[in-house]
């Protein structure tokens, strides 16, 4: 049985632009927001994204030692 080839969402060229923004610190996590309209196959679960979502710039979470 062959394996489809999976697509890469349609907001993949924003994801990675907003990530390369990120500075090179090991150790850190950075979240993406991405927000989809409201009719996105994606949030009604039947299918992949097929809006133009936004998407946010990156956000670094505190770590254990910021706090």
């Amino acid at each position: 049985m062959a394996r489809r080839k999976q697509r890469l969402p349609r907001y993949a060229k924003d994801l990675m632009k907003q990530a390369s923004k990120i500075p090179g610190h090991t150790g850190r996590a950075y979240t993406v927001k991405i927000c989809h309209d409201a009719w996105c196959d994606l949030l009604k679960g039947v299918g992949p994204c097929n809006c133009n979502p936004e998407v946010c710039s990156p956000v670094r979470l505190p770590s254990p030692k910021d706090n």
